[in-house]
């Protein structure tokens, strides 16, 4: 049985700019792929879905590029840089909606100098994570195509940033901005959605009812900060994602050495924690 889905990436060997990327999307794809102890089998006890992420030689011919997409049921072809005849060849075999285009890395500043900017706009140090959230968010999209009963479904997905205004407004602006970034560099309007109450509650609105409905129909992810639990409203979107069913992260942001005993089931999802400096 072939595995779902492979990621075969075009680019310049030579170019070791471009190394930061492939290694992101191995982290990103083949978490549990890596022999133990290695930097990529961070998900080690997962199950190993087979996922793999391809270099091919730039000179294939035709019948190679066939049986290099014919490897998976779903090939994406991520291209980093300029287009190539296998680029090309590949999109033929393809087609253009499995396929991710990302800017060439800008040049290595130099002494004193200031290089350019990256085409995109992206900051050059985050362009390898940009590169595999947005093939990521490729392949979810590919693979809904798939599933029976959703068509018409675009694939997208909704983060619904649950915070405590006192302290969390900062960290909550900063990952919008991170999410606007992705939404530009992709170029798809309606990838990397969030809800964020401030901005997408209409004055007029019976905001309880919104805040409600868009816990229940999103990814919650939960900015832990020290007034987060305190706050009734943070702990009703957090429970009514749980009782919906729907994915829930915890990103951990408290400072405290100590906290009190927790009022949310946060021991049942998935936390990531933010070191800051106090």
């Amino acid at each position: 049985m072939r595995t779902p889905i492979q990621i075969v990436v075009i680019r310049d060997r030579g170019d070791r700019r471009t190394d930061a990327y492939v290694d992101t999307l191995r982290l990103a794809f083949e978490g549990s792929a890596g022999a133990e102890g290695s930097p990529t089998a961070y998900l080690s006890e997962a199950v190993d879905l087979g996922i793999r992420v391809l270099e091919p030689a730039n000179e294939l011919g035709g019948a190679d590029v066939e049986r290099l997409a014919g490897g998976a049921r779903h090939t994406i072809v991520v291209v980093i840089g300029a287009s190539s005849n296998l680029s090309k060849m590949l999109e033929g075999r393809v087609g253009s909606s499995h396929m991710v285009w990302v800017a060439e890395p800008p040049p290595m500043s130099s002494g004193k100098i200031q290089g350019d900017k990256a085409a995109d706009g992206v900051e050059p140090a985050f362009a390898p994570v940009v590169a595999a959230l947005r093939v990521m968010q490729r392949a979810r999209r590919v693979l809904l195509d798939c599933i029976g009963g959703c068509e018409g479904a675009d694939g997208s997905l909704k983060l619904f940033i649950s915070h405590a205004k006192i302290d969390g407004v900062a960290m909550a602006k900063s990952l919008i901005g991170v999410l606007r970034q992705l939404r530009e560099a992709d170029g798809d309007p309606s990838g990397f959605a969030y809800f964020y109450d401030d901005e997408h509650i209409e004055p007029g609105s019976v905001w309880s009812e919104v805040l409600k409905a868009e816990a229940g129909q999103s990814i919650l992810i939960a900015l832990r900060t020290e007034a987060y639990e305190g706050r009734y409203w943070c702990r009703r979107e957090f429970l009514r994602a749980e009782s919906r069913g729907m994915p829930i992260l915890a990103v951990d942001l408290r400072r405290a050495q100590y906290h009190d005993c927790s009022l949310l089931p946060f021991d049942i999802v998935p936390t990531v924690e933010c070191m800051t400096e106090t």
